[in-house]
């Protein structure tokens, strides 16, 4: 090579660095850019991320508030249903106790019989009030058994709320570890 083509090719070489440089010096400003940008991406989804999880917490933690409403809730009716049945079986017994007041008719009518020979409007009269009390008295027996019945149901009530009870204790349960990191 003479010294005319090493010149040449030293500034083809010089040419070719520079752009080169020039080249990595743009590729380095687009790489800068795009790292910003990324960034700010991430900077952004990060505080996004936070509220929302914020956000999650406040609503987990009125959740456990209202769990735990809906147990005591619960807890009281419960109680409340226990004391109307004990209500109910008082009730039962009072009307058993007027169902046997009502056995001493017969002997009213025994009364009323010897008084009819005396006065036979009147005779006529307690036959009507016998009937009306022997209705009465079946009437008493249906009561009865009817209360007896919704006796029954109430139990059958209160079982069911006991596992209804059971049941939101078992629900709330997982957001009870949530306390500890609640505020």
């Amino acid at each position: 090579m003479n010294e005319k083509q090493q010149r040449r090719f030293q500034q083809q070489f010089n040419l070719t660095l520079t752009k080169l440089e020039n080249e990595a010096e743009r590729h380095r400003g687009a790489r800068f850019y795009h790292m910003r940008r990324t960034n700010i991406w991430v900077r952004f989804v990060t505080i996004v991320t936070l509220v929302l999880t914020l956000f999650n917490v406040y609503y987990i933690s009125n959740l456990y508030d209202h769990f735990l409403s809906i147990v005591d809730n619960v807890s009281s009716l419960n109680n409340k249903v226990v004391n109307i049945s004990s209500d109910m079986i008082s009730l039962t017994d009072t009307m058993q106790q007027f169902d046997n007041h009502l056995t001493v008719m017969p002997v009213i009518d025994d009364s009323v019989a010897a008084m009819a020979e005396h006065t036979v409007d009147m005779n006529a009269s307690v036959a009507d009030m016998l009937h009306d009390l022997e209705t009465m008295n079946g009437d008493m027996d249906l009561i009865y058994a009817a209360i007896y019945g919704v006796n029954h149901n109430f139990g059958d009530m209160v079982q069911g709320i006991h596992i209804m009870s059971g049941n939101v204790r078992q629900m709330s349960r997982p957001m009870g570890f949530m306390n500890r990191f609640l505020p």
